[in-house]
């Protein structure tokens, strides 16, 4: 079976250590820039979890091609291109469309979990201390964004096994 260490790594190092300012704000923006700015991500967010997939499959000896009987393109491609544009195109596919809609957001409205427009992070006027009960949405919404981005992936490489 294909190692899921792989997935988690890569999705750590593409989605914290290579995400700039300017993606993360703006890549669920109406328009162009949204959309430029969530593209510009999932390149960026596919290109780790493609190294990371190789490395796996060169560590463990595991491969893409062991996975893709269904799938198999009549194209002579080495394992290795094949591998990496097959973890490419399966990071961006499952990437982005819950990056660029914010699916966390939604999911947490949806179950009553936050107050996106009228809870505040810091004090506002008067108040001289932070409501804690404040924090908890950013951090239930990565906890949420993380895992609609493992999962999805996980289901894609796992629909590819047999």
């Amino acid at each position: 079976m294909y190692n899921n260490l792989a997935l988690i790594f890569g999705h750590l190092v593409g989605d914290y250590f290579f995400q700039s300012a300017d993606m993360g704000i703006n890549k669920d923006k109406p328009g162009h820039i949204g959309n430029y700015c969530c593209v510009k991500h999932c390149i960026v967010y596919s290109f780790w979890i493609t190294v990371f997939v190789l490395i796996g499959e060169w560590r463990l000896g595991d491969s893409l091609l062991e996975l893709m009987g269904v799938f198999a393109i009549p194209i002579q491609l080495s394992p290795v291109i094949y591998s990496a544009v097959i973890a490419f195109v399966i990071a961006f596919i499952t990437h982005y469309p819950i990056d660029r809609l914010s699916l966390a957001k939604y999911w947490m409205k949806m179950i009553k979990q936050s107050n996106f427009d009228n809870t505040p992070l810091f004090p506002r006027g008067n108040a001289k201390r932070i409501d804690y009960r404040s924090l908890f949405i950013p951090i239930i919404y990565v906890a949420i964004d993380n895992g609609f981005h493992l999962i999805f992936m996980w289901l894609l490489f796992s629909m590819l096994g047999k």
